[in-house]
């Protein structure tokens, strides 16, 4: 008798190792911070805070990069388009495993980078949660970019560019509030700043905005295939 296995275990199967990704990235960072590891409560929050190459530089653009492939790289997606299941769902639902796959290997690494730092006194969950918006963003660009270019290199690239000018421009940006919303990296210099909450608001907002459009967009079968030809 054939049994009912939940959708979100059947996702994991074809991205375990793609998530593996995360994981491996945190082992590699906390290697190479632990032997800059020192005493003092000053140098302890700076050296959490130095964790913030993993969770705002690195471990975002890893999940664009991975969201921009979803349905797109999809290896069964002509058996998907066959199904009566939603695809804005299915969509949403793979976008929701490779979020929280991300920020529990992000959590994981800054509670251990704490632990290593001999418990400074810091808002733990406000650092760690606080790189969410941030990884939402990164995914929803990839992941609508992707649809809208109809080819996930093209979604790779646009993350790449959003990443790339947060780096550079993130000092230049400060004073701009129309450019809050491209804040990625507010966490890691400025998580005192007056303006921080907006700035993860706005993240949540403006990525909300894609996602939705990203769901319309992934209804039309005609997109889907013919992008899966392109890229092809």
């Amino acid at each position: 008798m054939p049994t009912f296995t939940p959708p979100v275990w059947s996702h994991f199967r074809i991205y375990q190792a793609q998530l593996s990704l995360f994981f491996v990235l945190g082992v590699v960072v906390a290697v190479l911070l632990y032997p800059s590891k020192e005493t003092g409560q000053s140098f302890a929050v700076e050296y959490v805070y130095s964790s913030f190459v993993y969770g705002e530089i690195l471990l975002p653009p890893t999940v664009g990069w991975l969201a921009s492939g979803i349905m797109l790289r999809d290896p069964f997606q002509e058996v998907v388009l066959t199904t009566p299941y939603s695809q804005a769902r299915l969509t949403l639902e793979r976008l929701f495993l490779l979020l929280v796959a991300a920020l529990l290997a992000w959590l994981a690494v800054l509670f251990f980078i704490w632990q290593l730092a001999g418990q400074p006194q810091i808002n733990l969950l406000k650092l760690g949660l606080g790189s969410l918006p941030v990884m939402l963003l990164f995914g929803a660009t990839g992941l609508w970019s992707g649809l809208r270019l109809r080819a996930w290199v093209g979604g790779g690239f646009c993350v790449t560019l959003l990443w790339g000018s947060g780096l550079v421009f993130r000092h230049a940006w400060l004073g701009l509030p129309l450019f809050y919303p491209f804040l990625t990296y507010f966490s890691a210099e400025h998580s005192e700043h007056p303006a921080w909450w907006a700035n993860r608001l706005l993240l949540c907002v403006v990525s909300g905005v894609l996602i939705g459009d990203a769901c319309r967009l992934v209804n039309n079968e005609e997109l889907l295939l013919s992008a899966g030809r392109e890229d092809a």
